[in-house]
């Protein structure tokens, strides 16, 4: 059994922090609730604002602006395009 690093406790089963590697308990999983010391590392080395709470993790960046709009319009028309390649080859096999 592993045991949270915060209140000694033995867990079962352990959470371990995607920021620090530590190993804790289901009270301090979370980066606020164990004084996360990786997380301020990741904001410092990305050189970034990274919100996070619980519910969502929010990452917003002056280097690295997101065309989200634009990318989304264009998968549409991708996936538009596919369907009417795939109709067209059912139609000329007979299938519609």
């Amino acid at each position: 059994m592993k045991t949270c690093q915060i209140c000694g406790k033995e867990e079962t089963l352990p959470f371990r922090c995607k920021f620090c590697n530590g190993i804790f308990c289901y009270e301090h999983r979370l980066p606020e609730n164990h004084n996360c010391t990786g997380l301020s590392q990741v904001k410092e080395y990305l050189g970034e604002k990274i919100v996070y709470e619980p519910s969502k993790l929010e990452v917003k960046s002056e280097k690295h602006p997101k065309k989200i709009g634009i990318k989304i319009k264009f998968e549409i028309w991708y996936i538009l395009l596919i369907l009417i390649l795939i109709l067209s080859i059912l139609r000329i096999l007979g299938f519609i």
